[in-house]
């Protein structure tokens, strides 16, 4: 007489994700979404986090053995668009079993900020935005000493700035001097 006992299991349960809804951000806004993924099975088996379609400046970074982060701060020529996203955890079992999940971002069209003032007091240059758009982008201020010189970033303003109404120039000591503001990224 003998016994003989086996011990596995019998089928491989595909893993699952938690769903993710669809979101709507500014250019410039960082976009952070945490995708959770869970087995069934036991023993526990590694799952592999991979991103399928997204935004070519997207990134999709594993936490841990259950989770990663779908990252991305979208540029400002990639405003007005929708963007589908598609991320697949896939289990290390024998047959190898996937989940994905399906959402869209859409990224708001831009909004120009407005110069609307200038006023020089003590050799300082203020100039007052009434429209500095939607909070997101980074905005820039840059002057020059002539429309064709070389143009040189003052600072920028980044996207987690809350709006601003004033920009000041604390050294202006040139004769001429000119300003634009630049959108990024």
């Amino acid at each position: 007489m003998s016994v003989v006992t086996f011990v596995g299991k019998a089928t491989n349960a595909p893993p699952t994700l938690a769903p993710v809804a669809s979101r709507t951000i500014n250019a410039g806004f960082p976009l952070s979404v945490t995708n959770f993924a869970t087995d069934p099975d036991l023993p526990t088996e590694s799952l592999t986090f991979s991103l399928l379609t997204g935004p070519t400046n997207a990134t999709l970074t594993p936490l841990n053995a259950t989770n990663a982060v779908f990252a991305w701060r979208p540029l400002v020529n990639q405003a007005g668009t929708i963007y589908p996203v598609s991320v697949v955890v896939v289990d290390s079992d024998w047959p190898r079993l996937s989940a994905t999940n399906h959402f869209t971002v859409t990224v708001n069209p831009l909004t120009n900020p407005v110069i609307s003032s200038v006023t020089v007091t003590g050799g300082q240059m203020t100039l007052g935005v009434t429209d500095r758009g939607l909070q997101g982008p980074d905005y820039t201020l840059e002057t020059a000493t002539n429309l064709l010189g070389n143009w040189q970033a003052l600072y920028t303003l980044g996207s987690t700035n809350s709006r601003v109404t004033q920009m000041t120039d604390t050294n202006s000591t040139d004769s001429a001097r000119f300003y634009r503001l630049q959108i990024g990224p």
